[in-house]
């Protein structure tokens, strides 16, 4: 933050992960991920692994999003202890109105997101 551009560097950074997070909450809106499965999973445990991935997904999205808006706003406000990782983004969210309850649904996802991740690796194509 002290270099000539560092708050505009800092600023850029916010937004790509803020980017990140939207590319990673459409692609669980779409089920775009549901490409990168086996038959198998797409089957019948579809109806099990596409839910969680679409869930998982997004709250991923949601995730990195709020850690792109902490960068930004440290960048806006000139002040990098505003700016953190995954963990101050989850305080932040404890902090606000109904904050427990976003806690949960965001950490409910990411749950779910994990879950995915075993289905996938399970069905995973060496030949990929």
């Amino acid at each position: 933050m002290k270099l000539p551009a560092g708050p505009l560097i800092v600023g850029a950074v916010g937004v790509a992960i803020i980017g990140v997070g939207i590319a990673h909450a459409v692609r669980g809106i779409k089920a775009s991920f549901v490409e990168d499965l086996n038959d198998s999973a797409r089957g019948e445990g579809g109806r099990v692994v596409v839910p969680l991935g679409r869930v998982g997904f997004i709250a991923k999205g949601i995730a990195f999003g709020v850690v792109g808006a902490l960068f930004v706003t440290a960048a806006v406000s000139f002040d990098p202890k505003k700016a953190g990782g995954l963990d101050v983004a989850l305080h932040t969210l404890l902090q606000q109105p109904y904050g427990k309850w976003l806690l949960a649904a965001v950490a409910l996802g990411l749950a779910c997101f994990g879950v995915y991740c075993f289905a996938w690796a399970k069905d995973v194509d060496p030949a990929r």
